[in-house]
């Protein structure tokens, strides 16, 4: 019964913005996998900005840089939760080392949102969010985003270097000469008429 409450209870969750629903499986909800649980931490991230937004939304004037940053962060929440989805279709060696790349990401992210939460929710006066602390969190996004262009250099990178794992030759198979476009210039048995044949 608890089980079925909880359940429901994530059923019913926001996604993790409206223009861009998440693409997670609907099993993350509960599941341990390590997948699963960095996209529920995802979610706590959005959520918590979603907060922030609301708050600021409230002040007269809003801080503009903050409604920037709630967009921002939100936006590279979206960008992890699909690199998260990626790895469960990749396999279990190469899901796992990106992983452990974006987990970091995804602490990165929970921070920034708590610094903003607190910097929103600590006063009631409006524009009272420091402006050096504010440009700090933009700063600190610029290096997510960076990271997340690496993360996806490292996949392709890995997704190559296994679609070009050399076959193992068959015993008696015959091994063939090597193609005369990259032989760097050198001699072969056989490449000149009056070469014995082997």
């Amino acid at each position: 019964m608890a089980a079925l409450f909880v359940w429901q209870k994530h059923k019913n969750a926001p996604q993790l913005d409206p223009d861009f629903p998440s693409l997670a499986p609907a099993t993350w909800v509960l599941s341990p996998r390590k997948a699963a649980r960095l996209h529920r931490r995802v979610l706590g991230v959005i959520r918590m900005v979603q907060s922030c937004s609301s708050a600021n939304a409230h002040r007269v004037p809003p801080n503009h840089q903050v409604t920037k940053l709630t967009r921002d962060i939100i936006q590279e929440a979206i960008v992890l939760d699909d690199q998260l989805v990626a790895t469960s279709h990749m396999g279990r060696g190469v899901g796992r080392r990106l992983l452990d790349l974006i987990e970091p990401q995804v602490a990165h992210l929970e921070e920034l949102a708590g610094r903003l939460a607190i910097m929103t929710g600590g006063s009631s006066r409006p524009g009272t969010a420091s402006a050096t602390a504010l440009v700090a969190i933009d700063e600190r996004l610029s290096a997510i985003e960076a990271a997340h262009h690496e993360i996806i250099h490292l996949e392709t990178l890995l997704s190559s270097s296994i679609d070009e794992t050399p076959r193992a030759i068959a015993p008696g198979a015959t091994t063939p000469w090597p193609d005369p476009a990259i032989r760097d210039g050198h001699d072969f048995p056989g490449d000149h008429p009056s070469d014995p044949q082997v």
